[in-house]
C-alpha cells in the first residue's frame, strides 16, 4: 500500500480526530465541520524536477470514523476499503485481497498519531497555514519524527469543503489529489465500506 496508503489512513484519521491545541484551531474547525465527504478524485505523482510519472483517477467516500472506500478505476482498477475494523486493499488483475486489522496496521505508521488515543496533534506536527492563489486554505502538517513515512502533508480548503490532498514523501516525490464533484456531509450506506469478496479471488491476511 505504501504511498496511497499513509495518504489517505493519514487523512481519514484526521476526520475522527479531536484537535487541542490553539495553533490548529482553524484546522479543527474545518475537520469538525466534515463528518463525511464523498466525490472523484485524479491523482499525480511528480518527481523532484517536476516530471509526472503517474496519473490515476476514480471515485472515494470517506466518513467518521475511519470509515473509506478509495477505488482507483483508471488505468489500473484498485480499491482500498475500510470499516474502522478492517482494511481490505483489492486487486482485480492479480486476483487477490489483503485484508489487515486496522488498528494493528497502524502500529508503525504516523497515521496512528491522528487516532484519538493519542496526544494533541502539534506534538507530532509542525502545522501552517497559507492562502493559495486560488484563495482557498491550506493547511500544512509537517512530522517532528524524522523516521515518518512521509515529510509533509497538506490539506486544502474552499471554506469548509476539501479540495485537494499533496504528501510530499521522502524521495523529493509529490502525490497530488484533485477531488471534484464533492458531497459533504451527506449520508453514505455502511456497505459501502465493507469489502465482499468476489469469487475466485485469493484472500491474504497481514
Amino acid at each position: 500500500m505504501n504511498r496511497l496508503y499513509a495518504l489517505i489512513t493519514s487523512t481519514l484519521l484526521l476526520l475522527s480526530t479531536p484537535l487541542h491545541a490553539d495553533s490548529t484551531a482553524e484546522l479543527r474547525s474545518r475537520l469538525d465541520a466534515m463528518t463525511s465527504l464523498q466525490g472523484e478524485f485524479t491523482q499525480v505523482l511528480i518527481d523532484m524536477d517536476g516530471e509526472v510519472l503517474e496519473e490515476s483517477s476514480g471515485d472515494f467516500a470517506m466518513a467518521r470514523p475511519g470509515k473509506f472506500d478509495w477505488h482507483t478505476r483508471e488505468p489500473f482498477e484498485q480499491r482500498l476499503v475500510s470499516d474502522h475494523e478492517s482494511i481490505w486493499l483489492y486487486d482485480p488483475d492479480l486476483m487477490q485481497v489483503t485484508v489487515r486489522e486496522f488498528d494493528e496496521e497502524l502500529q508503525d505508521t504516523p497515521a496512528l498519531i491522528l487516532s484519538d488515543e493519542l496526544t494533541a496533534l502539534n506534538e507530532q506536527f509542525e502545522i501552517t497555514d497559507t492562502v493559495t492563489d486560488e484563495g482557498w486554505d491550506a493547511f500544512r502538517l509537517e512530522p517532528k519524527d524524522d523516521d515518518s513515512l512521509f515529510a509533509a502533508l497538506v490539506l486544502t480548503f474552499d471554506g469548509n469543503l476539501l479540495r485537494e490532498i499533496r504528501m510530499d514523501d521522502n524521495l523529493d516525490q509529490i502525490t497530488r489529489f484533485t477531488l471534484s464533484d464533492l458531497k459533504r456531509n451527506e449520508s453514505i450506506d455502511d456497505g459501502r465500506f465493507t469489502f465482499e469478496v468476489p469469487d475466485g479471488v485469493d484472500v491474504l491476511v497481514d
